[in-house]
């Protein structure tokens, strides 16, 4: 990109794929232009919103050798030059997968997973000639479909409105699309991660039938059954152009087979016509599909949906699925008994730059690091951990338990597409939501119509922007049909669309979850108080320079507070991440409730742990101190760091410190006078080194530590 040469921020709001290539084309912009307007919108508004988990540093690059392409051969396709996102559970060859999970983020003291190979859906996109911008956020396994705050990297934020759910579990790539970071993101949904995500940010989503698209390569929940990958656009024709190059038979995933001739011959943009309504059958929502009332409002919004439907030339039929026995179907398995065998087939296929094999070698190694089971209660997978045959699936995750729920499956169909028969149906469509977006830090779960109902049925659906609530929360429909009937649904999409238009760009925040509190960079030698400046729940405050005090060990959750340049003091409540940045920081978190990570960062740090709490020192020679608190795990990483066990009692988990070097770090021991090292008690459980006052009161374990490495030297006594 020149010097000179750049596109407004605000320009690229509502731009589409054909705008673009037009601009091409023309002369308009590069791809570069393009990409680097992009990246700078990000800049600006990411801080807030926590789109991404890793922005890509050779985007611009990649950007520039596609704009000499273009100049002498002209495009792949219509993606090429154009900027998109990736769900950070599908691997891209070279740089890890987190799937929002902390035991896969090697700063938590977690494994890195690194893929040898693309994913074949991430090839396809690469071939078109798109331009990945970068990994999005999403909860840790995509095991919730209403907000991401159990990811590693903390809650992402709905584009339209701070304080509701961004719909889960594909969030980063709906906040990155919805805006305007990128043109395109891909999704993947088990029970609603694409609709869902739609629906709460004015989208397109398309949730293809299962088989359609390849989804090997991609952190499954039910790999062999359910998972399916799609796009997030702010309009139907984008969606259909990304399903065109996503869809079809891949030799890499043999599921996909069953794709082979259900591709329209011209591609799905060739099915898009406004008047492809005229002359349909649709049915529409009732009990009889699932048990539940729509709100009121959503009654209402779906009625005035339903009157451009009609003025479209379709007829519609009334609960078509009453008395079918459709919504009384409640099968004791629902396709996720396969997950062990999928993340195993999973991990083997991620190759020689990850150092496990299998998920038992897995789930073995994250043990060693101080992680629980993913599956045991209380973790991101517990509820697949509930099934009674899970103990015997885990403990032979090369088999494949997938006959009960081929059955299952079938059960669903026969009445589906009974009922679509009978009543001559050309498809439904439905509210996707029956109660408006819940708030993000609530219980409240995302009041889905099809999930899970579609996910078992394997088949179709397309989101498509309805309106809005009087809360300003937006509305949506969903197109459903028979398996393979994308084309005839994003028709239908399509000319719902063109005859409403009701999408409107939200109106991004540069501001915080709060309004009182602090706007990110202008604190300067201030004393910021929880009492004063939050509003309890999701604030972000961003210092700048100077020597900063923030507090936020008084209110109750998920803070982000980034210290800045300078020698910082952060104080964390609960679920609260810490950053120092650079200076020599003070991360405190003996006030707060627990589930706070800390990140010393540059500098030399100080960073003080309650209980249940994870310190990641950085670089520099940091200290790390536990107080009276313990199932702490602690991280030195760069540097010759002390590790402080500074307690006036033994506490009932033992804190494990992950990066203990024997001859360059301290492991200080506070609070038992006279204590020296002859009066320790070392011992070795595996790989990992205990270090005790007596045979039974072991007060820290040195993880990757041979105990009889360790000398007088390594210790310090106060």
């Amino acid at each position: 990109m020149s010097s000179t040469t750049s596109i407004a921020t605000d320009e690229l709001v509502n731009l589409t794929v054909s705008d673009i290539q037009q601009g091409f084309k023309t002369g308009e912009f590069t791809s570069e232009e393009l990409t680097a307007s992009f990246l700078k919108r990000i800049d600006k508004f990411e801080p807030t919103y926590n789109a991404f988990t890793y922005l890509n540093p050779d985007a611009l690059k990649l950007a520039k050798e596609l704009d000499l392409e273009y100049e002498t051969s002209g495009p792949r396709s219509p993606l090429h030059g154009v900027p998109i996102v990736i769900k950070d559970a599908v691997d891209i060859a070279g740089i890890r997968t987190t799937g929002g999970y902390a035991g896969f983020v090697s700063e938590a003291g977690g494994i890195d997973l690194i893929p040898e190979l693309d994913a074949p859906i991430v090839s396809k996109l690469e071939a078109a000639g798109a331009v990945i911008l970068g990994k999005t956020n999403l909860p840790a396994f995509s095991a919730d479909g209403t907000r991401a705050n159990s990811s590693y990297f903390g809650p992402t934020y709905n584009a339209y409105d701070l304080t509701i759910a961004p719909g889960a579990s594909s969030s980063g790539s709906a906040t990155a699309v919805a805006a305007s970071f990128a043109l395109m993101g891909i999704a993947e949904e088990t029970g609603g991660s694409i609709q869902n995500p739609a629906g709460a940010q004015s989208l397109v989503g398309i949730k293809p039938t299962f088989g359609l698209v390849p989804n090997v390569g991609v952190v499954p929940l039910a790999g062999s059954t359910r998972d399916v990958l799609g796009p997030l656009t702010q309009t139907v024709y984008d969606a259909a152009i990304t399903l065109d190059i996503l869809a079809g038979p891949d030799p890499a995933d043999p599921k996909t087979s069953v794709a082979e001739g259900e591709i329209p011959p011209d591609g799905y943009v060739s099915a898009l016509d406004d008047t492809a309504l005229e002359g349909k059958r649709l049915g529409l929502f009732g009990s009889g599909f699932k048990d539940i009332e729509l709100t009121p409002e959503t009654e209402t919004l779906y009625e005035q949906a339903l009157d451009v439907v009609l003025e479209e030339g379709t007829t519609v039929v009334e609960d078509p699925f009453a008395g079918s026995g459709f919504a009384e179907l409640d099968p004791e398995v629902n396709g996720l008994e396969t997950l062990p065998y999928d993340f195993n087939q999973y991990i083997k296929r991620l190759g020689s730059t990850t150092e496990v094999d299998s998920l038992t070698q897995l789930l073995d190694e994250l043990d060693e690091r101080g992680f629980a089971s993913p599956f045991a209660e209380g973790e991101p997978l517990e509820f697949v951990g509930s099934n009674p045959d899970i103990e015997e699936n885990l403990a032979n995750p090369d088999v494949l338990p997938i006959e009960e729920f081929l059955e299952v499956r079938e059960d669903y169909l026969e009445i589906f597409n009974e009922v679509l028969e009978s009543n001559d149906l050309d498809g439904l469509v439905f509210p996707q939501m029956y109660a408006p977006v819940p708030d993000l830090f609530s219980d409240e779960s995302y009041s889905a119509t099809t999930v899970s109902e579609i996910n078992i049925l394997g088949t179709p659906g397309v989101t498509v922007p309805a309106g809005y609530y009087e809360d300003g929360s937006p509305f949506s429909l969903i197109f459903l049909g028979e398996a393979f009937s994308e084309a005839d649904l994003l028709g239908y999409a399509y000319d719902y669309e063109q005859a409403t238009m009701l999408r409107e760009a939200p109106e991004l925040e540069q501001v915080t979850v709060s309004d009182r509190a602090p706007t990110p960079g202008t604190l300067n030698n201030d004393v910021i108080e929880g009492e004063v400046d939050f509003d309890g729940k999701g604030n972000l405050v961003v210092s700048g320079k100077g020597s900063d005090i923030v507090d936020a060990s008084t209110v109750e959750s998920f803070n982000r507070l980034y210290g800045g340049r300078d020698n910082d003091e952060l104080f964390a409540g609960t679920k609260s991440r810490l950053f120092g940045g650079k200076g020599n920081d003070i991360l405190d978190a003996t006030a707060g409730s627990g589930g706070n990570r800390l990140y010393g960062e540059e500098g030399d740090d100080v960073l003080l742990a309650g209980s249940n709490d994870r310190l990641v020192g950085g670089k520099g020679d940091d200290r790390l101190f536990v107080f009276d608190g313990g199932n702490n795990l602690i991280t030195g990483d760069a540097g010759d760091d002390q590790f402080w066990i500074a307690i006036s009692d033994v506490p009932s988990q033992t804190n494990k410190i992950t990066d203990f070097t024997s001859g360059e770090d301290v492991l200080g021991i506070e609070g038992f006078p006279n204590l020296s090292f002859e009066g320790l008690n070392l011992s070795q459980d595996g790989d990992n080194a205990i270090v005790s006052l007596d045979e039974d009161t072991p007060i820290a374990e040195l993880l990757g530590v041979q105990a009889d490495s360790l000398t007088a030297s390594d210790f310090t006594f106060a």
